[in-house]
């Protein structure tokens, strides 16, 4: 009798709260459902109060930040001759759209390129009502690029045979020319950058990709959680030997930059370097990470771990999202973590990121080598980073099974078509359900204690 009241009084009141949601609240407060007012330029909200804070996805990358190389430009003559620009991949985040715009269903995901360094300035997921922006519903929840702390940005590359030729400047500081791309079907989703050295011997190429999908693909269900690739940027560098002796050349390649912490007082888990290293059968995995507080302990003390091992992968991760590198076989010589930016009072809320070097080329004259990296950058989703053996997906602690158990319940509820608001709701009401009899026995025992 007891249950059957209980499921009565539940479902009366999940009917009142649904009409009251979707029928009074948009009536008697429309301004409930309008989206947030913009937020003012960085420009005008840096300052030192800041600096207990993490970086987290609600700054924007590097926004409103003088450019370094424009303070440079009388001792690197020549070298700023091609403008700074920027370039998105996929669909730019706009509220009102002038001119044709991208098909948002096309792409799962958007990176914002600059050619200050032919590098990756942002990552944002496009599905907003999936995975909107922490603290700001209707904005897009950015995995990369939300550090404003740090100059360093994802993909930068630095060439000591070119580097001593700049004048005091570096390839991570100088605009590199942006390539036309001679097919304009692909100029949405393939941005290419070239930078020719001073003495006119070396030739750089870095060629950004990212995944479009194809009708097939959008029409398969759920593949927003199981499509890896749509979630993937591949960058192909070459370098070209332009003279007619054989040369050396080198490269350290820059790792993601600005993973967000979001809720970070309230999360267990912040910035973590992560590295699968193969073992001598070119199969199995050692899996290792570094934390944040560690990072920048090393840094410090300057007892900087390099790892010379062959990897399979190495990146940052948080609770929710990765940003993860996968090298081409024998492109890596070793590898070593990085302090992006220090976060004085909270070191754990440090950014982190990894440097990669490359192997010493040997380029023949008038010819070229080429290395390709792909970035995964997404959610933790164990349908999407599954491929990569050995990292945690999600780490729930001591409370896993049961927490997973939720999660299954969460995520049915919520693939009924509920809100996850709603859906919360529901859980909260099946737990409290499973939970009755137990709870039926409290009372009874409190109540003797009562008459005792």
């Amino acid at each position: 009798m007891e249950q059957r009241r209980f499921f009565t009084f539940f479902v009366i009141s999940m009917g009142i709260w649904l009409a009251w949601i979707n029928l009074a609240v948009p009536v008697l407060f429309p301004d409930m459902l309008k989206p947030p007012k913009p937020k003012a330029k960085m420009a005008d909200v840096v300052d030192s109060s800041l600096d207990d804070r993490p970086a987290d996805a609600l700054h924007p990358a590097n926004e409103d930040l003088p450019l370094e190389v424009a303070k440079q430009a009388d001792v690197a003559k020549g070298l700023l001759k091609h403008p700074v620009q920027t370039i998105v991949l996929g669909p730019a985040d706009l509220d009102e759209p002038k001119g044709p715009i991208k098909q948002i269903d096309d792409y799962l995901v958007s990176a914002g390129l600059t050619s200050q360094g032919a590098a990756i300035d942002f990552v944002d997921l496009t599905d907003k009502k999936r995975y909107p922006a922490f603290g700001h519903r209707g904005l897009r929840a950015r995995v990369l690029g939300t550090d404003f702390r740090t100059p360093l940005k994802t993909f930068t590359l630095l060439a000591p045979e070119i580097d001593k030729q700049l004048g005091g400047l570096s390839l991570d500081r100088v605009p590199w020319e942006v390539v036309p791309e001679k097919d304009a079907a692909t100029s949405e989703r393939v941005a290419t950058f070239r930078f020719v050295a001073p003495d006119g011997r070396w030739e750089i190429l870095k060629r950004f990709e990212l995944h479009q999908l194809t009708e097939a693909e959008q029409a398969i269900k759920g593949v927003r959680d199981t499509l890896v690739e749509a979630y993937e940027i591949k960058l192909k560098i070459t370098v070209r030997n332009l003279s007619d002796q054989n040369r050396q050349f080198g490269y350290s390649l820059q790792g993601p930059v600005g993973i967000p912490l979001e809720d970070a007082e309230n999360s267990y888990k912040y910035r973590d370097v992560r590295m699968g290293f193969l073992r001598d059968d070119g199969v199995s995995i050692d899996e290792n990470k570094l934390s944040a507080s560690e990072t920048v302990k090393k840094a410090k003390s300057d007892k900087t771990e390099v790892w010379k091992r062959k990897l399979k992968y190495i990146g940052v991760d948080v609770l929710y999202f990765a940003a993860l590198i996968l090298p081409g076989p024998d492109q890596v010589d070793s590898a070593k973590a990085v302090v992006a930016s220090e976060n004085a009072v909270k070191s754990e809320y440090s950014d982190i990121s990894v440097e990669l070097t490359s192997n010493a080329l040997q380029v023949p004259g008038n010819g070229e080598i080429s290395h390709e990296y792909t970035l995964f950058a997404g959610p933790k989703r164990k349908e999407l980073i599954g491929h990569i053996p050995a990292i945690a997906v999600m780490d729930y602690g001591w409370f896993d099974s049961i927490c997973r158990g939720m999660v299954w319940f969460l995520n049915m509820f919520h693939g009924l078509g509920l809100s996850y608001g709603i859906a919360i709701i529901c859980l909260t009401a099946l737990v409290r359900t499973l939970l009755m009899p137990i709870s039926k026995h409290q009372a009874a025992n409190a109540a003797k204690m009562k008459a005792l």
